[in-house]
């Protein structure tokens, strides 16, 4: 119930402020030349590297290869942002409930916190990298964390540790 109220409440937030970043703009030019074939340009012709996010740009530019106009795709954009930020919401509650030694109620009253902030829902809706760049590292963390714990088996641990691994190795992409 706890997560469902979070991120009801942070989905209502992040759709009152439904904007985009205009950097964004620079990510979508980019993904468009590599979906018509002329490289990660900013102009055909010009070789010049002017985007920072190199895995949320072929993410943008794999839906155009796809067929997606990007009439549909920066909103698509908006809206994987906005799973991310629902997705840090709830390993955010997990990890609280797992990790705090505060009593319940704590990790409960931290998340709807978490989900009311403003700036939170304001960059997740933002068509920017940053939403998936934050739950990447906290999906590695979780895995991270749950591998060092005590009790896990020595294949599971095995298993957290690369998934840790392979998200940090994405973030850095990102």
């Amino acid at each position: 119930l706890v997560l469902v109220l979070a991120i009801g409440l942070f989905v209502w937030h992040a759709g009152s402020s439904a904007f985009l970043q205009d950097d964004s703009y620079i990510t979508y030019r980019y993904a468009r030349n590599v979906a018509r074939g002329l490289g990660p340009v900013f102009n055909p012709g010009e070789r010049t590297e002017g985007y920072t996010n190199f895995l949320w740009m072929m993410l943008i530019a794999s839906l155009a290869i796809i067929g997606l106009p990007f009439t549909i795709i920066i909103p698509l954009s908006q809206v994987i942002g906005v799973a991310c930020g629902a997705g840090i919401i709830v390993i955010f509650y997990l990890l609280l409930r797992r990790h705090s030694r505060a009593p319940p109620l704590t990790a409960a009253f931290a998340t709807l916190l978490f989900a009311a902030n403003g700036a939170f829902a304001y960059w997740c809706v933002s068509g920017m990298d940053s939403p998936l760049f934050s739950f990447l590292l906290v999906a590695a963390a979780w895995f991270w964390l749950k591998a060092t714990a005590s009790g896990p088996a020595p294949a599971e641990r095995r298993r957290d540790v690369l998934s840790a691994s392979i998200l940090l190795g994405l973030s850095a992409l990102t």
